[in-house]
């Protein structure tokens, strides 16, 4: 289980073997080439094997989410965008 304050994200990264999400409390968001969709109680998140992206808690509501993650993960190599704490992350 994994439960984020508000406004905070992880870094954008890709799981060789896939990830599974489960929102059992709150609201956020996961984004995926450079589409963000909205993500609350009760919906399931399938984020396909090799598919960057990146999950986080809404502005103003954290969220609790279980993961099912297979295989191990990378964080590409960022050449722009914000770093890791102009994204806020803690």
């Amino acid at each position: 289980m994994v439960t984020m304050r508000p406004g905070f994200a992880t870094p954008p990264h890709v799981h060789l073997g896939g990830q599974v999400l489960v929102v059992t409390a709150g609201e956020g968001f996961v984004e995926t080439g450079g589409v963000r969709h909205s993500i609350g109680v009760g919906d399931i998140v399938v984020c396909p094997a090799g598919e960057e992206h990146v999950h986080g808690a809404s502005e103003t509501a954290h969220i609790a989410r279980l993961s099912i993650t297979t295989g191990s993960y990378t964080i590409p190599s960022a050449t722009s965008g914000p770093s890791p704490a102009e994204r806020n992350l803690g």
